[in-house]
């Protein structure tokens, strides 16, 4: 907990009382408070402390004086009971403080908060007003949490935005300035992105408390932010999940009631541009002679041309790259067809795969039906 004698110095003169002591119960530092307590004025030895102290339980220091209380008379005469805390230095030495109860159960609320913070996803901020968001203190626990050290921020080699997404930062500015001019104390930001020190993309929650003067004027803002990315990304896939149940609902309704075969296909190509991860989408059925082939093309899909989609039913894995997931329309047991959707970068690719397998089965079965000897005489239409 404390790691060097400043520390120790710096807490000398305060009303908690320290000792620290090597491992044979060798005295090695007293402070003031100590020191004026009677019969501890002389003191060498860890046993001389507990000698001038009545116990309220016989359990031994040996674990971390947690169960008993110490009683020491003062000058006046009065009797002041005291709470024991002991810790272990990374010097091996060991630290006895002497506290009066009421400040001890303070110091453990603290201490537990501490711990409680340092193995949890949460960092706390504080960030003074400015553009940028500059941070004047961050807990320990931004290392391991966001890769950054408390010295990256303090030093102000970075401030907080340099770290939000920039597709995100907007928005969190926008609802900083909002909470800040309509004088709420405290305001929760929409989920947002954070960009680690490893270049790594997590979803934080960020609960954010405004500390305003007396006169209004804003002092610092206050945050908890809390890594929920596996929470954002289930909820994600969730939402995701409902959104091709959905797609595919349509779908099958389409084929189940629709009578005009090209405009049935074409309701579903743009239907595929819906799903947010899909940015093209493109059906093709071959006719009796290219002039006779359904071929419909949805969306960001200008590097397939008709030829290479035509050639993709014969040998798809020649044409398509990994950014098209495709399913052959097999009628007859032949090939006489594709259905393929154009991902957009980082598209959940398993799921839309297991998507456009079942609609591909869906309008194989509608041209196995006999739908499929209308599609030449739409075509020619339908182009005139």
């Amino acid at each position: 907990m404390y790691q060097d004698d400043q520390i120790l110095e710096e807490l000398s003169n305060s009303d908690i009382g320290i000792l620290v002591f090597d491992e044979d119960g060798k005295i090695l530092f007293a402070n003031r408070f100590v020191r004026e307590i009677p019969g501890l004025e002389r003191i060498h030895s860890i046993d001389e402390v507990l000698k001038e102290s009545e116990f309220h339980s016989k359990r031994s220091l040996d674990r971390n004086a947690s169960g008993f209380e110490l009683l020491f008379s003062t000058k006046s005469g009065e009797t002041v009971k005291f709470l024991p805390l002991s810790f272990e230095t990374k010097k091996r030495k060991k630290l006895f403080l002497l506290l009066p109860s009421e400040k001890s159960r303070e110091l453990r609320a603290l201490s537990y908060e501490h711990e409680v913070i340092m193995n949890s996803p949460a960092v706390v901020f504080v960030w003074r007003r400015g553009p940028k968001w500059p941070v004047s203190f961050v807990s320990k626990n931004v290392l391991s949490v966001f890769g950054y050290r408390v010295e990256d921020f303090l030093c102000n080699n970075i401030h907080y935005a340099d770290i939000v997404h920039p597709e995100d930062l907007p928005r969190v500015k926008r609802e900083v300035e909002h909470n800040t001019a309509s004088g709420v104390d405290h305001f929760s930001h929409q989920p947002y992105r954070i960009i680690t020190k490893q270049g790594k993309e997590l979803w934080v929650g960020d609960r954010t408390y405004i500390q305003r003067s007396e006169s209004g004027e804003i002092l610092s803002y206050k945050g908890v932010v809390v890594d929920m990315t596996d929470k954002v990304k289930g909820l994600q896939k969730l939402e995701f999940s409902n959104v091709l149940l959905t797609t595919h609902a349509e779908v099958v309704k389409l084929l189940s009631f629709g009578k005009n075969s090209f405009s049935i296909y074409e309701k579903i190509c743009e239907l595929m541009l819906k799903i947010p991860e899909i940015r093209g989408s493109l059906l093709i059925i071959l006719g009796g002679d290219p002039e006779a082939d359904v071929l419909i093309r949805s969306g960001d899909t200008q590097e397939f041309t008709a030829e290479r989609v035509r050639e993709a039913v014969i040998d798809p894995k020649s044409v398509f790259q990994s950014n098209v997931v495709f399913h052959r329309l097999i009628v007859d047991g032949k090939p006489k067809g594709i259905f393929g959707l154009v991902l957009k970068k980082d598209a959940r690719t398993e799921s839309i795969k297991d998507f456009v397998e079942t609609v591909g089965l869906d309008i194989s079965m509608f041209l196995e039906k006999g739908y499929r000897m209308n599609i030449y005489e739409t075509i020619v239409e339908n182009t005139g």
